[in-house]
């Protein structure tokens, strides 16, 4: 069975992009690029294991714009970010994990697990940060985007993925969550997935959440979410 990645990038981070695919390209079969809001296709990507989707002709998806390619692929599909660095058994560890549970589970790095009560989605809740040591494969509530693995042919992807450009973590999650589908965070050391730059989008989309917090907040307590014990 193949395996794929997916992966959303904007202009101002090609330079991540390129980064990221030299390091991940070599573990996958087909690497699926959804290319936001960019006027020209990087040199780089004119690969024939490569598919390049836009924005402007598929859709103003935004980040989650990485699950489109899991609407055509069919096998394990691995969503990455731009501004991570993963290591050379980044892709057979998750997918491994995914295999270990007959493939009814999505894999991922970065976990968070929500407290019973959550009245702040950003302070009720604790974190795995794909940056940190995780002694043991562990069930979270949701998991980061930016690390994930699962198999198509048991876990569809729909539009349905694609709402909430700020908010794909949970609406993912959500979308996990009504299949009946667990999430597990896997066992790593400590630096096996690093941050290019400390100072990312991602946190800058974390500050905004944390002075307003209520959208997200919102989303979480839309559904009942399963005991992950």
């Amino acid at each position: 069975m193949t395996t794929a990645l997916g992966i959303a990038t904007i202009p101002e981070r090609e330079h991540g992009l390129a980064r990221v695919l030299d390091s991940l390209l070599p573990q996958v079969d087909t690497a699926y690029v959804y290319l936001d809001k960019y006027s020209r296709v990087p040199s780089f990507l004119n690969k024939p294991n490569i598919k390049v989707y836009h924005s402007e002709v598929c859709g103003d998806y935004g980040c989650p714009g990485k699950f489109v390619g899991a609407m055509e692929h069919t096998g394990y599909y691995v969503t990455v970010d731009d501004d991570i660095a993963y290591p050379a058994d980044y892709v057979s560890t998750l997918r491994d994990l995914v295999m270990k549970s007959d493939d009814e589970v999505c894999a991922g790095v970065h976990g968070i697990l929500l407290n019973d009560v959550v009245s702040n989605y950003y302070k009720d809740r604790t974190i795995f940060h794909f940056k940190k040591s995780l002694s043991s494969d562990s069930f979270v509530h949701l998991l980061g985007t930016g690390t994930l693995c699962f198999n198509t042919k048991n876990i569809a992807v729909s539009l349905d993925w694609m709402h909430y450009k700020e908010l794909s973590d949970i609406v993912v999650a959500m979308e996990l969550e009504k299949k009946g589908k667990r999430r597990v965070c896997a066992a790593r050391p400590a630096a096996w997935l690093t941050p290019f730059k400390e100072d990312s989008p991602v946190n800058t989309l974390y500050r905004r959440g944390l002075r307003d917090p209520g959208e997200a907040t919102d989303l979480i307590n839309s559904i009942k979410w399963s005991s992950v014990s």
